[in-house]
């Protein structure tokens, strides 16, 4: 069981991850958005897919496959942020 730093440090990282993929995407493509909107957007992605990805690292980490679990975790949390983004922006 993770305890209480452990999981702020998860949560903390999950959402910087998604954020700036989600800045990239919005600079890439001359997006606009409202900020409420889209950190909102980005919470609803993360929490959807965290779960799942959670448990894809943990099955990565028992077969010693650190940077598999490590590469995907980010993969998706990066992911959340474009969807994200693609939900809330706006030309």
């Amino acid at each position: 069981m993770m305890d209480n730093n452990s999981l702020e440090i998860l949560a903390k990282t999950s959402v910087e991850i998604a954020a700036n993929a989600a800045a990239h995407y919005i600079s890439m493509n001359n997006y606009h958005y409202n900020i409420d909107t889209l950190l909102t957007a980005i919470k609803s992605k993360v929490k959807l897919y965290l779960p799942d990805t959670l448990y894809e690292v943990k099955e990565a980490f028992d077969c010693n496959m650190e940077l598999i679990g490590v590469t995907n975790f980010r993969a998706t949390m990066a992911k959340a942020g474009i969807e994200a983004a693609q939900e809330a922006c706006y030309r």
